[in-house]
């Protein structure tokens, strides 16, 4: 004979989330939050790049009346925004190949315009200012622990809790679109 009561309330398995693992993933929101917020950076500028590239080139072939064709875009555009449209996908995933990826074109960038530097003082320093910024938060510790493979099975365990994307990457986004629709409107 059974020795269950019908009559007893219904037993549900509750989720049992581990305690240590809800602890590390609290300490790595923040993290993880502005990894997605730079992805969301990469992912707008994978769009914003092309675009002001094709308007800076109709400018300057209007001010020195040169023809110029702009119907299809340069191959070079094109794979420049499709690696900006996988790494920013991939941090925003928590990728580890995509912080290895964001941390070599940084380092690449601070390098390209540390030669740009005497011809466009401005514009290259504060590219490289930028780039140093992402650098210096790809190389941090907790960055490295979020990219980990245990964090994998900490993010498995934690399915409840929800990691916000940072909020700086809202204002920047905004002056994107206004500086992008200003540009679209002075050079078109």
């Amino acid at each position: 004979m059974d020795s269950s009561n019908p009559y007893a309330p219904p037993q549900a398995d509750l989720l049992v989330t581990d305690a240590e693992a809800s602890r590390v993933r609290l300490e790595h929101l923040r993290t993880e939050g502005h990894l997605k917020a730079l992805g969301w950076l990469l992912l707008t500028l994978a769009f914003t790049q092309p675009v002001t590239k094709m308007l800076r080139a109709r400018f300057l072939a209007r001010m020195f009346e040169v023809e110029v064709d702009l119907t299809k875009p340069p191959m070079e555009y094109l794979i420049q925004s499709g690696a900006l449209l996988v790494i920013g996908a991939g941090l925003i995933k928590l990728q580890r190949w995509a912080g290895l990826l964001a941390a070599v074109s940084a380092a690449v960038l601070i390098i390209m315009n540390l030669l740009e530097l005497p011809n466009a003082f401005l514009g290259a320093f504060v590219a490289i200012m930028v780039n140093a910024f992402i650098l210096r938060l790809l190389l941090t510790a907790k960055v490295r622990t979020v990219f980990s493979g245990n964090y994998r099975s900490i993010l498995r365990l934690t399915p409840l809790v929800q990691s916000p994307v940072a909020r700086w990457i809202r204002p920047i986004i905004c002056v994107q679109a206004v500086a992008l629709a200003v540009l679209w409107w002075s050079y078109s």
